[in-house]
């Protein structure tokens, strides 16, 4: 989005930017809507009274439109509507009303004596400086409403040394509003800078590593120190990975493993997980860090389950678009993944130089979680638990488990016990 401000005119080239600039003005008022409703009510008020008691009629008629007006101000709560019939009430009733109805009920004598001399200084005023218009449409009233005064002062004279002096504070007028009109735009813009750069390092700490880890990075300023937590940690692997992709061009194998990536993050984003890291088709995933969760053992599992269910359905659908002979050509008949999840003490924090860092966690519960990924290939199955997890799971997760076997596990006198789903 181009921030370019015409200089004639005082607005943004970028009529979207100009819009959100002419609310963001508008809306600064609102808390003051009441006060300025009042005040510009009750002097066209008075002037009404006024011109009928005495049966003055010389600004009866504008006097009349900006009372009505600011009474039915008061029913407008619509900011945008505000913004757009102000303008046009400004213009018409010191643009038009005001100078048709001196023209034609001008009497000098009677204007001297109801007309202040300050006026054209002081309609100025509000006009340029009180109202928030565009440079433009407050340059144009302005202009007409001050000839018009002056030509309530003496229509004889308005071009004597007298009245000439009235130009130079309107013009210094005029220039401050045209200033004013380029600053605040120019601040504006900045701050919009300001606004989308946060709004896309958010979004792109978001992609690279998620809404969670995110906000945590953000709210401790980058500073994640090593802290150690109890902990569930996934391995998912793609079977027969390497098969699978022996033939695709690079495009093709980064579109599916993309679309692997998605379906399989909307799941362990669902069940509270964190992902820590995608080793070539393999996602590393922490159950209760950077925060707290509280049964993550069967949230890990259970989220195991429905990733398992989600490729079953992104499956049918590469079947669907014909995606699949790539592997079916290879005998393969579908895509499946194994899963190998352990509990137990990590350190988890920023891990890494000064200059690169990365959240991840450390310690053998790690090792012994890809270790049991692995040990799906020896068992036949899809999804390996440690004893750890199934001591932890709820009767229906327990009920599905089932004993497969035992692994060696290194820095380890006894094997372990692994339970498959």
């Amino acid at each position: 989005m181009k921030n370019n401000i015409n200089k004639i005119l005082c607005i943004f080239d970028n009529p979207v930017l100009e819009e959100n600039f002419q609310k963001e003005e508008w809306h600064k008022l609102m808390p003051y809507k009441s006060v300025v409703i009042v005040l510009g009510t009750i002097v066209p008020f008075v002037g009404v009274i006024t011109a009928l008691y005495y049966k003055v009629y010389t600004n009866f008629l504008m006097d009349l439109v900006f009372t009505i007006v600011g009474i039915s101000a008061f029913f407008f709560n619509d900011i945008d509507k505000i913004r757009k019939i102000a303008p046009v009430v400004v213009i018409l009733a010191f643009a038009v009303i005001l100078p048709l109805n001196s023209i034609y009920n001008f009497d000098i004598d009677m204007h001297r004596a109801v007309t202040l001399p300050i006026m054209p200084i002081l309609v100025s005023l509000i006009i340029l400086r009180l109202m928030p218009l565009t440079f433009a449409i407050a340059l144009l009233t302005s202009f007409i409403a001050f000839f018009t005064f002056l030509y309530l002062q003496d229509h004889k004279q308005i071009f004597s040394g007298e009245y000439l002096a009235f130009f130079i504070p309107f013009f210094i007028l005029v220039f401050d509003k045209r200033r004013s009109e380029i600053n605040k735009r120019v601040e504006f813009s900045q701050k919009e800078t300001i606004q989308n750069t946060k709004k896309l390092m958010h979004e792109t700490l978001n992609r690279y590593f998620g809404e969670t880890l995110s906000n945590k990075i953000l709210s401790e300023e980058g500073n994640l120190k090593g802290e150690i937590k109890w902990v569930s940690i996934s391995f998912t692997d793609i079977a027969s990975y390497s098969t699978i992709i022996e033939n695709m061009s690079p495009e093709v194998a980064v579109k599916l493993l993309n679309e692997y990536f998605t379906k399989m993050h909307d799941v362990i984003e669902k069940h509270g997980g964190q992902i820590l890291n995608y080793i070539g088709d393999a996602i590393m995933v922490v159950f209760g860090a950077p925060n707290q969760l509280d049964d993550h053992e069967v949230k890990a599992l259970e989220c195991a389950i429905e990733m398992r269910e989600s490729l079953e359905q992104l499956n049918k659908d590469w079947d669907d678009r014909e995606a699949s002979r790539y592997w079916k050509n290879h005998g393969i008949e579908k895509i499946s993944v194994r899963t190998g999840i352990h509990t137990g003490s990590v350190i988890a924090g920023n891990i890494g130089s000064e200059r690169m860092l990365q959240y991840s966690t450390i310690g053998d519960v790690v090792n012994v979680a890809a270790r049991l990924e692995q040990a799906n290939k020896e068992f036949e199955t899809d999804i390996c638990v440690s004893e750890e997890i199934y001591i932890n799971l709820t009767k229906s997760l327990h009920e599905k488990a089932t004993f497969v076997g035992e692994v060696k596990l290194k820095g380890r006198n006894a094997p372990s016990k692994v339970y498959g789903i």
